[in-house]
């Protein structure tokens, strides 16, 4: 994961519905976009396989809002950083642990 560069996120327009969508139902929040990316693009954030190993689940923390948030994340140009935002939830408590482990690892600037 390390080799794995996450330098910008592309919300198309109907994962961002999709996302609306399934909040909505859920009744829970729905981050928006630029939080979402917010928080794929944070130093701290914790990256994961998921769906078979064809996208990564990101936790991370919103430099705006303050929020934890978990991001799924596919490939658009592996080889620039670059990615497509599938959906975002705020992150919950089991993230959060594993979040707030890594953060106490990442050394200071």
């Amino acid at each position: 994961m390390e080799a794995l560069s996450i330098d910008s996120v592309e919300w198309p327009e109907e994962a961002v519905l999709h996302m609306e969508e399934s909040r909505a139902k859920q009744g829970v929040r729905c981050p928006v976009p630029e939080e979402a990316t917010e928080a794929a693009l944070d130093v701290c954030r914790v990256v994961r396989v998921a769906a078979a190993g064809r996208s990564l689940k990101v936790v991370g923390r919103s430099a705006s809002t303050g929020a934890l948030i978990k991001v799924w994340l596919w490939p658009k140009d592996l080889f620039n950083g670059e990615w497509y935002g599938g959906s975002a939830v705020d992150a919950n408590g089991s993230d959060e642990n594993i979040y707030e482990r890594a953060a106490k690892e990442v050394p200071d600037e």
